[in-house]
This record gives C-alpha cells, sequence and structure tokens, in this order.
C-alpha cells in the first residue's frame, strides 16, 4: 500500500483489507486512508500501533491513542486491549472502549479463547488449553479468515468460527510459517464445532 495522493485508488481496488503492522512501519493515518477509501470493511490489528522499540531493547508495548471510527473490526490480543483502549483496561472494558473509538466489532484473543463484541453482544468460542507450540502467525491467520468470511457470509458469528477455526487449525498443525496455514476441510470442520459451542450474552 503506497502512501500518497494515490493510495485511496490502490486501496478502492479491493474488497476488505487487513492493517496490520508489526511495529510502527504503518502510520495510523494510513488506516484512516484504508478507511476512507470505502472499497470493503477494513480489520485493523493493533499490534503495530501500540509496540514500541530501541536499538538494543526488547519490544515492549506502550498505551496508543487510535480513532477507529469506521473500521469493521479491531482486532487486539493479550496486553495489546489494554494499550489500545484508553486506560480502560483488558476484557470486556477494554473491548467496549475501543467500539466506542469506532470499531464495528472487536476481536480479542487471550490465549485459547477467542472473543467478539459486535453491537450489544459478546461472543465467546474456546479451542484447546496449552500444548499449542509455536503461534506465530496465528492472529494474522484468525484476522484475515475472519475478514474474507465477513467479506463473503456478511455473517459476525460465522466469521467469528471460521477466524477462530482457522487458528486453531494453524496451531495443530505443529509447522513454522506459511507451512502453518490451514487447509479450508480443516479449519470448515473446527468453525463448525466451535459454532455449535459459542457462549453469547448481551452486555
Amino acid at each position: 500500500m503506497r502512501q500518497g495522493p494515490s493510495a485511496g485508488a490502490d486501496i478502492g481496488a479491493v474488497d476488505g483489507a487487513v492493517v496490520a503492522p508489526l511495529i510502527g512501519e504503518v502510520p495510523a493515518g494510513m488506516l484512516a486512508a484504508a478507511i476512507a477509501a470505502g472499497a470493503g470493511p477494513v480489520l485493523a490489528d493493533v499490534r503495530g500501533f501500540v509496540r514500541r522499540a530501541a536499538p538494543g531493547e526488547a519490544v515492549r508495548l506502550e498505551p496508543a491513542a487510535l480513532d477507529f471510527s469506521g473500521a469493521a473490526a479491531v482486532k487486539a490480543g493479550r496486553g495489546e486491549l489494554e494499550c489500545a483502549s484508553a486506560g480502560a483496561g483488558g476484557g470486556l472494558d477494554g473491548m467496549l472502549a475501543v467500539q466506542r473509538a469506532g470499531a464495528e466489532r472487536v476481536l480479542h484473543a487471550d490465549g485459547a479463547r477467542v472473543s467478539m463484541l459486535s453491537g450489544d453482544r459478546l461472543y465467546e468460542v474456546d479451542g484447546p488449553a496449552g500444548g499449542a507450540g509455536d503461534t506465530t502467525g496465528a492472529g494474522d491467520i484468525l484476522a484475515a479468515a475472519f475478514l474474507c468470511t465477513l467479506v463473503r457470509e456478511g455473517d459476525d458469528l460465522w466469521a467469528l468460527c471460521f477466524g477462530a477455526g482457522a487458528a486453531q487449525a494453524a496451531l495443530e498443525s505443529g509447522q513454522a510459517g506459511i507451512g502453518k496455514v490451514p487447509a479450508r476441510a480443516k479449519v470448515e470442520s473446527n468453525a463448525s464445532y466451535f459454532y455449535n459451542t459459542v457462549k453469547f450474552r448481551g452486555v
């Protein structure tokens, strides 16, 4: 995605977009540009917006004032939600704060549990605990599968189950890197399981 006057045209050619910087390489203004292009839903992964690092230091998380107005979904992992929620903390309070900042849906991945706040409902699915091995990339797989399903089906709950099912299949593969990208049949099997076991409540 290029910055500058032509950025909107580039973004506008897609059905949806995942904006998922690793650590500060995408300015917040590019998130706003992707949303403003209006071609399709935009999912923002807060990871790279709240990570900080200095030479010789470990990566750390720091609070950031983020405007999610118009974002179809925002995804945050453990620790990231607290930094993106304007001091509201983690869990439901943090998700509500991110929703108030403009996100239509909020995804929170915390260990084996994936939660989604959509409107006034909180949905939760639980995968098997422990023994996951290398988790690198599982959150990206969750985000991509969620957004693709949302674009194709327009169903929040099925998108949650498909995203969580894809992440679970990736972890179950025992592979590293792109070898972790799961087969569709396994994703659908996991998604069907989650769909039948999802918990939800009003908030």
